[in-house]
């Protein structure tokens, strides 16, 4: 399933006609992304594949103790004393909410920061426990200019299972 969600914080916050644009956008793509969660569960469907352009800081949305966890490790880091609101909160928070009763494998493909990573960084609102059937795959992008080879497998528990693929004349020559 695919939704049409933009990186610049989705077009919100810049102008009011952006603003508008944005709105009208992200009602749409609710809408869309609740279809999506309930036509799995009514399909009994093994797994779920979301695809959009934008990363959503998805770690802008851990619970407290996960940021300070993970800042701890860069010297200096702290995280902000108060969430600033972004373009990308509704969509979030509908995706948490699906995931408390979704259990089957779901995947968050998206670009936009082009840092290849495969991890699972949305947590429950519930309990503050990471979603361990939700994994986010971001791709490659300029200057690193590869693909991931997706694999779905409905036999396998995981369902989905991911590998880098380097291309050859992409990769930078090793000093």
């Amino acid at each position: 399933m695919t939704l049409h969600i933009v990186g610049s914080n989705d077009n919100f916050g810049r102008t009011p006609e952006m603003d508008a644009e944005h709105n009208e956008r992200k009602a749409a793509n609710i809408v869309w992304l609740r279809k999506a969660f309930s036509e799995a569960k009514a399909s009994n469907s093994r797994g779920l594949a979301l695809l959009t352009q934008a990363n959503p800081n998805l770690e802008n949305y851990w619970p407290i103790e996960q940021k300070n966890t993970y800042l701890r490790m860069i010297p200096g880091a702290r995280s902000p004393e108060k969430a600033e609101v972004t373009g990308y909160d509704e969509y979030i928070n509908t995706l948490t909410e699906e995931m408390e009763s979704y259990t089957w494998p779901t995947i968050f493909f998206h670009g936009d920061t082009h840092r290849f990573r495969v991890d699972q960084p949305l947590f429950s609102a519930k309990n503050s426990r990471r979603f361990e059937n939700f994994t986010r795959v971001e791709t490659f992008g300029s200057p690193d200019t590869h693909w991931i080879k997706v694999t779905v497998d409905p036999a396998d528990t995981q369902v989905f299972s991911f590998k880098a693929e380097l291309i050859a004349e992409n990769v930078r020559a090793r000093r």
